[in-house]
């Protein structure tokens, strides 16, 4: 099985075969897992919405005998739906990280600002 997945250093079967060592970070390593899971969460979501929807529309086309019609209305939905959805949920955490972004900025700034002073005036 090795020779089909090689294990690069670093990478996740490296990560996922080390040895548990005291030197691990627990907080770390859940929030990079929590990451890689908000990463993936989109991809779960549409593909779910559209054949959860979708079976609902084909359910209720077999109980109104309106045959493909509300499948084709609930998985358009169930797909636009899960699509708004990321497309809000990315937005919201462009904002984030555009925030933070201008946050370290001013601190940049203001750090600098304190070097200045003190090359200049002498004062520490």
């Amino acid at each position: 099985m090795s020779a089909a997945f090689p294990i690069v250093p670093g990478g996740v079967g490296a990560t996922l075969l080390r040895p548990a060592s005291k030197d691990v970070n627990v907080s770390s390593t859940r929030s990079r897992f929590t990451e890689h899971a908000n990463q993936t969460t989109g991809s779960y979501e549409l593909a779910l919405a559209v054949v959860v929807f979708g079976l609902f529309g084909w359910w209720l086309d077999r109980r109104l005998d309106s045959t493909p019609w509300l499948l084709i209305v609930f998985t358009v939905l169930g797909f636009v739906g899960a699509g708004l959805s990321i497309y809000y949920r990315y937005r919201a955490q462009i904002a984030h990280l555009q925030e933070e972004a201008a946050s370290l900025r001013a601190q940049a700034v203001a750090r600098g600002a304190d070097s200045s002073v003190t090359a200049e005036g002498g004062q520490s």
